[in-house]
């Protein structure tokens, strides 16, 4: 495990501009990862560090905290990153295990 508070940093482009699409927070911050030696990564606090391009925010652990919940929300969203599949409980909205 490495010493220090956080890994390597990514940086996040939030804010659309100039009409170009945005790819979901999750996309960026693997996509940047995927080229990160995988060591750097063991940290006992943060695995990475995140610039917000244009927010303003300094990452004390707080912008880490968002985007890992909004990474988690992207994961959950049938639209946003189509990595997981729904049951078909869920999709039917009936039986057990709906929200899985």
């Amino acid at each position: 495990m490495r010493s220090g508070s956080h890994g390597p940093g990514v940086v996040i482009h939030r804010i659309q501009k100039d009409n170009k699409p945005l790819l979901p927070v999750f996309t960026q911050i693997a996509n940047q990862l995927l080229l990160k030696d995988p060591v750097n990564l063991l940290c006992a606090q943060r695995s990475w560090k995140v610039t917000l391009i244009g927010e303003g925010a300094d990452d004390a652990g707080g912008v880490f905290d968002e985007t890992l919940a909004q990474m988690c929300e992207e994961l959950e969203s049938v639209t946003e990153v189509k990595l997981l599949t729904r049951t078909p409980n869920s999709i039917h909205k009936c039986g057990f295990n709906t929200d899985r």
